[in-house]
């Protein structure tokens, strides 16, 4: 399994920043099968900082990642299940 952070909306072409809307999706790849699952929509701005990160938690039984507030002024951490933990 990979948890990716797209910095886009998935349904969006481009790449990087282009069309990203402000938000960023967190999307879980099957790295044998190539499946997508959609987990969540981050909010983001186009900055230096935050970068959108996402990672496993040790058990793999949740997948966290950051956003920034609606605000854009402070950094949370967000956290979605994983469909796919054992």
């Amino acid at each position: 399994m990979v948890v990716v952070d797209t910095m886009a909306r998935t349904t969006r072409p481009g790449h990087g920043w282009a069309n990203a809307a402000k938000v960023s999706d967190i999307v879980l790849i099957d790295s044998e099968s190539g499946e997508r699952r959609f987990l969540a929509r981050g909010r983001q701005i186009q900055a230096p900082v935050p970068i959108p990160i996402s990672v496993f938690s040790p058990d793999a039984a949740g997948i966290f990642y950051n956003e920034v507030d609606e605000g854009c002024k402070r950094t949370r951490v967000l956290k979605v299940a994983n469909p796919w933990a054992n």
